[in-house]
């Protein structure tokens, strides 16, 4: 069996998140604590032993408890816990330490910076769409966010042929867009992550 719950969702110190979940009709609440850059879910019940989620795109799970994040709803579904008709709240949420919104231009792929005449960057807009420059060709996307899950719809790209290290960045950035299942901000820069925690690529804001 499983249930939706609304919550709260506050940043934290640093990349620790804390989501207060509503009241439910039994008098039941729980908390989620998110740590190692939202990979890894933290779930505290009272009375009940905590539990260690490992993140799977917008899924938090050890097997048997899966929390599932999407925007302003958060669903449990069984495990050691089990939340039944519990209400909807106000909801107020932040992303984990900045706002996705604007243009970023890219530094870092896999460890490794990028040096190009026409920097590659992406530009996210409020309304949940992408555009930018992989490289050699622009492209257009959309992208959905949540908490510190972040994921990429397939993108249209243009078919210009670049000579020289261009293409080759353009196919790993995309690569990277395609992996992206996590992304964390930190001052200005902000990092794509994949299922494992891995960082993808590093980009600033401009």
């Amino acid at each position: 069996m499983e249930t939706a719950v609304k919550y709260f969702l506050a940043a934290v110190l640093s990349s620790l998140t804390l989501i207060a979940a509503d009241t439910c009709p039994s008098g039941e609440s729980f908390q989620v604590m998110y740590q190692k850059k939202g990979t890894r879910a933290v779930l505290v019940v009272a009375g009940k032993p905590k539990l260690t989620l490992a993140q799977s795109g917008a899924q938090y799970s050890d097997g048997f408890t899966v929390l599932t994040v999407q925007g302003a709803e958060a669903t449990l579904a069984s495990g050691v816990v089990n939340f039944k008709s519990c209400t909807d709240a106000t909801v107020k949420s932040t992303p984990p330490s900045g706002s996705l919104t604007g243009k970023w231009t890219i530094a870092t792929l896999a460890g490794q910076a990028v040096a190009l005449p026409r920097a590659p960057f992406i530009e996210f807009q409020a309304d949940g769409s992408a555009a930018g420059l992989a490289g050699c060709n622009r492209f257009n996307s959309g992208f959905v966010s949540s908490g510190t899950s972040l994921s990429f719809k397939a993108a249209a790209v243009t078919r210009m042929a670049c000579i020289g290290d261009a293409m080759n960045i353009e196919n790993r950035f995309l690569q990277a867009m395609e992996q992206t299942t996590a992304y964390s901000i930190s001052a200005k820069t902000l990092t794509l992550r994949n299922a494992a925690g891995q960082s993808l690529a590093t980009l600033t804001k401009d």
